[in-house]
């Protein structure tokens, strides 16, 4: 335990017939020697309101030969002279009444080890303990048994060697003329050489060469007037263990004789090697990110609070068809037209968005943003985000729905987006569904093989969705059969549609040299289902086989026994006419 460490445990303990030591966490009398009393010269002394010294610096023993612990718990009687006890009590009540203390100093004799009084100049002052207390401090100067003048000028050179000697700064005393008279140790570690290698040598030899004029050129406050600061100086140290380069500050004072002569400059040299590599590292690391960013294949986008393009990669550049310097300063709104506002701080959120741009042209993309990613380090960039072209994803999503709701070879709605429609529409009184088989198609196939047979049901196709409405459903549900669905038609429209696309499919077709001819039977089943969802595909189809039954190349229909007269609902279904197919307009 040091000296001081005991002073302050002394002073924190209770004195007998003292009052004990405040809380933790408030201000003791050792608080007061430690902060205030271990920096300074004087003789620091603490009394409480009795009188009683609770606490004192080690300067009594430089001062008085004693040791603390002899004044702890003593009267200020006790202390001084004897003569001088009246005036230590007025100081006291003094003190207490007005709580300013004493500020003009009072000579007080104090007691010696040796037995003879010292005369001192003291100085007083009240100061709150934690528990609401006033202690009053004494700051004492002794005025007698001076010591002469060389022992003190010796002391003081003494501590100011060691001081410079032992720094943890470099430290050196550099001539007017630029040469180095002294150095301390660690001067001659930065520099790579013994202390007494740098004795003589110019300071311009331990100065890299790109810095020599910056340092001691004309215009350097280094080594001219009264000295000054040079920051980021690179020195001339080849011998440095490590091969590191050394980067230093360097500040310099002008030291005068007792006339004002100049005698030499005080040198400072402050190694900055540490902070100038941790400097390049992340210069190295924001290069090596930014380098990163450039080549990324996603769009990234850096944004401030107002949502203002702080920065932006070359891949986001290019998907919005701007350069970099078009979008940096702009608000990402009218870049980004229609993209959500982003509330969430420390969240990631993602979303796809149609980006239209500036030249008309469109994009999907999908955008991860996060809000916040580097307030901590820079406070303006609040948003960043993540922008990629998902077009051929798109394209490639909606290449799978079309196949798994389209027959592949023909194109049309396959069954199964068939039945979604009837789901949807199977109870409208205006709804009809055509149920069409080809006849005679089996022999082309057969005798003309698949490849025709292919090509004929290609043919079929084209004419059924040519010959339809634009708003009709028009699906193949395999081999030869073939269903257009209609929402919002009357019923006779309907029947003259049927017969309508039974005429275009029994007209010729051209297929390599030669001409072929199919024809078609067609059922028509109208005014909504009564038996389910599919109910209305089910009396189309037997609608259908009733034509088929009747020889073919014709239409039955199914009519809605609700939309009929009395006298015709007991059968619906009826073969269309002439007359029927003379409507289709």
């Amino acid at each position: 335990m040091s000296p001081h460490d005991s002073t302050r445990h002394a002073a924190c303990a209770p004195a007998p017939h003292a009052r004990p030591a405040p809380p933790a966490g408030g201000l003791c009398a050792g608080d007061v020697v430690a902060n205030l009393a271990d920096h300074v010269a004087e003789l620091i002394v603490v009394f409480d309101g009795n009188g009683e010294v609770i606490a004192v610096n080690d300067a009594i023993g430089r001062l008085l030969d004693r040791r603390p612990e002899e004044w702890i718990g003593r009267h200020g009687a006790e202390i001084c002279h004897p003569d001088d006890l009246r005036l230590g009590m007025e100081l006291l009540v003094s003190s207490q009444a007005t709580g300013d203390g004493v500020k003009e100093p009072v000579t007080y004799r104090l007691s010696h080890a040796d037995g003879t009084w010292i005369d001192a100049e003291c100085i007083s002052s009240n100061v709150a303990l934690a528990d609401g207390d006033q202690v009053l401090v004494l700051s004492c100067r002794p005025t007698g048994r001076a010591r002469p003048c060389e022992a003190i000028f010796e002391e003081a050179a003494g501590r100011v060697s060691a001081m410079f000697e032992q720094s943890t700064l470099g430290m050196a005393q550099v001539g007017t003329d630029g040469r180095v008279l002294r150095a301390n140790v660690e001067l001659a570690r930065l520099c790579g050489m013994p202390p007494r290698k740098l004795h003589g040598l110019a300071l311009h030899e331990l100065i890299a060469e790109k810095d020599r004029n910056r340092v001691l050129g004309a215009g350097s406050p280094l080594l001219q007037g009264r000295g000054g600061e040079v920051r980021r100086v690179t020195l001339s140290s080849p011998r440095v263990p490590d091969g590191r380069e050394v980067v230093v500050r360097l500040s310099s004072s002008l030291v005068e004789d007792h006339h004002g002569n100049p005698m030499y400059f005080a040198l400072q040299v402050v190694d900055l090697s540490d902070t100038v590599a941790a400097e390049r590292m992340i210069r190295d690391r924001e290069a090596q990110m930014r380098t990163i960013l450039e080549m990324a294949e996603e769009g990234i986008v850096a944004l401030d609070r107002d949502a203002i393009v702080l920065y932006a990669n070359p891949r986001f550049a290019e998907l919005v068809h701007l350069s970099v310097a078009e979008l940096i300063g702009e608000p990402v709104e009218r870049i980004l037209t229609g993209v959500p506002t982003w509330d969430r701080p420390d969240t990631t959120t993602r979303c796809e968005h149609l980006l239209r741009r500036h030249d008309g042209t469109a994009v999907w993309v999908r955008i991860s943003h996060r809000r916040g990613i580097w307030s901590e380090i820079a406070d303006t960039v609040e948003h960043v985000l993540m922008v990629t072209d998902v077009s051929d994803l798109k394209a490639a999503e909606a290449e799978l729905l079309h196949r798994s709701t389209h027959d592949p070879l023909t194109g049309l709605a396959n069954r199964g987006l068939l039945e979604s429609w009837i789901d949807e529409h199977h109870d409208g009184p205006r709804t009809a569904l055509v149920y069409i088989d080809l006849d005679g198609f089996k022999d082309v196939n057969d005798t003309f093989g698949h490849a025709v047979g292919d090509q004929m049901l290609t043919v079929v196709a084209s004419r059924l969705s040519s010959g339809s409405r634009q708003e009709d459903l028009v699906a193949r549900l395999g081999g030869d059969e073939f269903v257009v669905a209609c929402a919002d038609i009357d019923p006779d429209h309907a029947t003259a549609l049927a017969s309508r696309l039974v005429e275009l499919i029994g007209e010729p077709v051209v297929i390599g040299d030669r001409i072929h001819v199919v024809g078609a039977s067609a059922g028509l089943a109208t005014g909504g289902s009564f038996s389910g969802h599919l109910g209305l595909l089910q009396r189309a189809d037997a609608a259908l086989y009733r034509a088929k039954a009747d020889g073919g190349l014709g239409v039955v229909v199914d009519r809605d026994p609700r939309a009929i007269g009395p006298e015709k609902r007991s059968t619906s279904i009826e073969r269309a006419t002439g007359d029927d197919r003379a409507t289709i307009r």
